[in-house]
């Protein structure tokens, strides 16, 4: 009977510096209509700045500095009690944000760049 998170009213995000992000290749390649050679369709999606190096710190190499602390060979001391989730440091909010926020993000995002791209097409 609860709306899941999901389905809260979304602010749209304002810091976007990228004044042209489109996000769906499959609306940008037309033949013989494109607008600017600096739209690439490809990068947009890898360089959204805002949302995800601030909610997660380094996703391109998390097997860096965090990975080797917890071995495979023994267990860590979590798992002594099941009936409690691993929570990340943030506590289940924050990784509630992290599950929920990122993807929603990357999904208005997606819809703002395709609407900036029919709105240009038209004019």
């Amino acid at each position: 009977p609860t709306p899941t998170p999901s389905e809260s009213p979304t602010p749209e995000p304002s810091p976007t510096p990228t004044p042209e992000p489109s996000p769906t290749p499959s609306e940008s390649p037309t033949p013989g209509e494109t607008p600017d050679p600096s739209e690439s369709p490809t990068p947009a999606p890898s360089e959204s700045p805002s949302p995800d190096p601030s909610a997660t710190p380094d996703p391109s190499d998390p097997a860096t500095p965090g990975a080797p602390s917890s071995p495979s060979g023994t267990p860590p001391a979590a798992p002594s009690d099941p009936a409690k989730p691993q929570e990340p440091s943030g506590g289940p909010l924050a990784s509630t944000g992290v599950r929920v926020g990122l993807p929603l993000a990357v999904a208005v995002l997606a819809v703002m760049g395709g609407a900036l791209l029919v709105s240009r097409r038209r004019a």
